[in-house]
């Protein structure tokens, strides 16, 4: 009957319990590590609207590029308010007569993952406000869906923050923020929509496989 074994060249009693919470702390670090492996959370595109600049993004992803704000019709608008907290902010006048959403008017932007990166958009957060006579509505599309929409009310701030489920694994698409007339008060929708603070949130990740991860269950060494 063996009353002792040899590990690592030590005597061992064979009876002695083995600690594995130490092992067990290192395959949780292994997770951790293969599901962050070349991948970015948090913000990919930001514009703040400043007044140098005022169209391009003001903060972004570094594996991402992102064109100018731009509008399907007309011509951007420099404006102060302060209804807004952040100045200046960006408006248009006019054209907002829509009635749907899908061919609304909009401000828009496009997002494009760089060589061996693809992205997914998790939030999108901005802060409007329609004039009297401005749209009724308004809401933002994803490419060619149509995510959110909410009734503008009469010259009142709203503050979206809506999450973003489907749009994942995308390598470029095009962020639209729309206004339209959807019956909700009386308006023309000759009057302006204003926009500020717009922000998409989600993940940035590399395409190509995360590294293997082995651990030695004897000296609980990491290899990768």
């Amino acid at each position: 009957m063996f009353t002792n074994q040899y590990l690592d060249g030590k005597n061992v009693n064979p009876h002695k319990r083995i600690n594995t919470k130490p092992t067990m702390r290192l395959f949780t670090l292994i997770i951790l590590y293969v599901l962050m492996y070349n991948q970015s959370i948090g913000q990919i595109a930001q514009f703040n609207f400043p007044a140098t600049n005022t169209l391009v993004v003001s903060t972004k992803d570094a594996n991402v590029t992102v064109s100018n704000m731009s509008l399907s019709a007309g011509t951007i608008e420099t404006s102060t308010s302060s209804t807004f907290p952040n100045q200046p902010l960006i408006e248009e006048t006019g054209g907002w007569t829509t009635n749907t959403q899908a061919t609304a008017k909009n401000f828009q932007f496009t997002i494009t993952a760089g060589s061996g990166y693809i992205f997914s958009v998790t939030n999108v957060s901005f802060r409007a406000l329609a004039t009297t006579q401005g749209p009724s509505a308004f809401g933002f599309a994803i490419g060619a869906t149509d995510v959110f929409s909410t009734n503008a009310g009469n010259a009142n701030l709203v503050f979206v923050s809506q999450a973003v489920t489907g749009q994942t694994g995308l390598s470029s698409t095009t962020v639209k923020i729309q206004g339209w007339l959807n019956g909700s008060r009386t308006t023309a929708g000759t009057g302006a929509f204003r926009l500020d603070d717009v922000i998409i949130s989600g993940i940035v990740s590399a395409t190509n496989a995360a590294p293997t991860a082995t651990v030695n269950a004897i000296t609980g060494t990491l290899n990768v």
